[in-house]
């Protein structure tokens, strides 16, 4: 396959090798119990592992907290966060420099998910892991507890520049938290409650240095920060250029107990961050800071239902919904949307029936000893009908052989040749229909109908194929690169092919995700 345009023609392809290993949560509402007929260990599971992680090593449970937090406020609680950076997409969210090095706990829900895959293979979701883990660690560490909904769906994609653009700063002001936090659907009193997770963890110096050498022209040190609890922070963090960066306890007193001690520490002037101490500042907020100081019951309690509206996060910024591991519905749309890409005007669930009632048969039998003899050939039936759809809409020009007259058909384009595969299976197929009903059904059809069958056949995916397609007589091979996507494309090109096709951006960009 060295000679595919690696970006999207291989997408349908690794779309059924992900469907393959990953969890499909196909709910699109979350509830308690979610879990509880198809993997009723899944919490336990996460609750065993989280606690021996965090007896190893306290700050683990800070760790988990803020990372369920991150994954959350970008691109929703969909697991984006926990995807590892590739050729094709050299930063992901994790890896941002906002996320890397000081985001901590990945290796614990690695191994919370290999157990659960090991107790109920393909079920669980890893959003719905991490929001677990995040539950269970405030449980440990604070003894909050509080009932997880789950059925969260995992993202395909993570993108390292929405880190920043999600996320809030530590340098934002009272008003401009208010703003981030409401862009996610939380109140104030949430981002205020939310806040009191500083109780635990550290931070680097550089995120908050400038308050101690360099904080405005006419004063190195700010103001509102005590000047002795400024003054300790200096023996640990160096004055720039610093060469190191150290990290100290975002709230010392009770740095690995989740409690309302962050609030005493604002009162106090002993907010770490600027994003901290503004809550204090604020007069839109003093009050709900003085208040969880004063009540760490009532902050706790606030601190659990402020967790699960967090972790019911599923839009972005942009009220984009961030779908799941691929999830099975959208899946099938797309592979609907790409085989409607059709020459005849009308296509109709059951065409056959009358004509050529046993053609889908014939096609799910050939299909599934052929899968069965070599699995690989899944993915090259899927892979031709994309790129038949995609050149002169489906109708099984990609199947047409090269002549005399016409010395590169599509098949034969470099782009296809030799990585295309599956031809002899649809060859098979078309000389079983053909004996039971002789010139009847179409080639596009058979392919579609293989597609959908493979789909099925590795992905227990399945969906009603609208028939009806008519065969192309025309293949030219230099359509082929006119037409399907190129591994060097812009966004905004991308947006371009893909409207050409009729197919929109969301489904562009989630047929990309399945890329990654």
């Amino acid at each position: 396959m060295e000679n595919t345009p690696h970006h999207m023609l291989l997408m349908v392809s690794i779309l059924v090798l992900i469907l393959c290993i990953s969890s499909l949560a196909s709910s699109a509402s979350l509830k308690v119990g979610f879990y509880s007929s198809t993997c009723p260990s899944a919490e336990a599971i996460v609750r065993s592992t989280v606690n021996k992680a965090i007896s190893d090593n306290p700050g683990i449970a800070a760790g988990l907290i803020r990372m369920h937090f991150h994954d959350c406020f970008v691109r929703g609680c969909d697991g984006s966060v926990l995807l590892a950076s590739t050729s094709g997409n050299p930063v992901a969210e994790r890896d941002n420099s906002i996320n890397n090095p000081s985001l901590r706990g990945f290796e614990v829900i690695e191994d919370v998910k290999t157990q659960i895959e090991a107790a109920c293979p393909q079920t669980v979701s890893c959003a719905d892991i991490l929001a677990f883990a995040a539950r269970d660690s405030a449980l440990k560490v604070g003894g909050i507890n509080y009932d997880v909904p789950s059925g969260r769906r995992d993202g395909l994609v993570s993108i390292g520049d929405e880190v920043p653009q999600n996320l809030p700063r530590p340098t934002l002001s009272g008003d401009e938290l208010v703003t981030n936090f409401a862009r996610k659907g939380l109140s104030v009193d949430e981002m205020v409650t939310l806040s009191g997770a500083h109780s635990i963890g550290v931070s680097h110096c550089s995120s908050f240095s400038k308050r101690l050498y360099s904080f405005s022209d006419t004063s190195t040190q700010d103001s509102s920060m005590d000047p002795s609890y400024a003054a300790t922070l200096k023996t640990k963090c160096p004055a720039p250029p610093a060469t190191t960066d150290p990290t100290v306890a975002l709230e010392p007193s009770t740095s690995i107990r989740l409690d309302n001690k962050y609030y005493e520490g604002l009162i106090n002037h002993r907010g770490l961050l600027t994003s901290d101490q503004t809550l204090f500042s604020s007069q839109s907020t003093k009050e709900m800071v003085q208040s969880n100081a004063y009540n760490g019951a009532s902050w706790a309690e606030k601190f659990a239902h402020a967790m699960v509206r967090m972790g019911s996060i599923e839009h972005d910024s942009n009220g984009e919904y961030s779908s799941s591991h691929a999830s099975m519905v959208s899946i099938l749309v797309l592979i609907l949307c790409i085989s409607s890409l059709a020459s005849s005007a009308s296509l109709k669930v059951g065409f056959y029936s009358s004509t050529c009632p046993s053609a889908e048969a014939i096609v799910r039998s050939t299909v599934n000893k052929a899968i069965s003899d070599n699995p690989g050939i899944a993915a090259g039936l899927i892979r031709m009908h994309f790129h038949d759809c995609f050149v002169r809409g489906c109708d099984g020009s990609v199947l047409l052989a090269s002549t005399s007259g016409n010395p590169v058909a599509e098949r034969d384009n470099s782009i296809n040749n030799p990585s295309l595969r599956g031809f002899e299976v649809i060859e098979d197929v078309k000389t079983q229909i053909e004996a039971a009903c002789p010139q009847t059904v179409s080639c596009a059809d058979i392919l579609a109908f293989a597609a959908r069958d493979s789909a099925l056949k590795v992905g227990g995916i399945n969906y009603d194929v609208p028939s009806g397609r008519r065969d192309g007589l025309v293949s030219i091979g230099d359509e082929v690169p006119q037409n399907l996507p190129g591994p060097t494309l812009s966004a905004d090109e991308l947006v371009t092919n893909f409207a050409r096709k009729g197919l929109s951006v969301d489904e562009m960009v989630t047929l990309s995700g399945a890329h990654s």
